[in-house]
């Protein structure tokens, strides 16, 4: 059952990702109540879900676009004060179990919330990342990072 649902989340991950390359919200360049519904799930994700679920297959901030739109949302007038990433924690972590909250994930995902580009750069670090590991030569990693940096404006 668990490995079931956790393809089926991370299937879905991959459709929003694809959906959001060329779309700003879910439903177009508008807010809508399905992008409401879709925020706590994302926002909770890499802080909690991926590791107190276990859905530890990927982060939001491996999703460039998903990453952009949460960003986009969490920076939306009253969301982030409506967001309380600290009692978020607190209920998922110490009330069950040992009562050990994580301490990783705190002010530095906010931070980087607030930064729209963060998930590309990510993405373009791991693509750099492999093609040196595979052996490309320093020109081709130089030709590829002038190629993503293009990209990235």
């Amino acid at each position: 059952m668990y490995k079931e649902a956790y393809e089926i989340y991370f299937a879905t991950l991959d459709e929003i990702e694809a959906h959001l390359a060329n779309s700003k919200f879910l439903c177009g360049d508008v807010f809508t109540e399905a992008d409401l519904r879709l925020f706590p799930t994302m926002y909770r994700h890499d802080p909690i879900y991926h590791s107190r679920m276990k859905l530890n297959y990927k982060f939001i901030s491996d999703y460039p676009n998903l990453w952009r739109w949460l960003s986009d949302v969490y920076t939306f007038p009253g969301v982030a004060e409506a967001s309380p990433l600290d009692h978020m924690k607190q209920g998922y972590f110490g009330r069950t179990g040992n009562s050990t909250v994580p301490l990783a994930n705190g002010d530095d995902y906010l931070e980087r919330l607030r930064d729209r580009n963060f998930g590309l750069r990510q993405a373009h670090g791991r693509e750099l990342a492999e093609s040196a590991s595979k052996g490309a030569s320093p020109e081709e990693l130089v030709a590829l990072a002038q190629k993503l940096a293009q990209a990235s404006q």
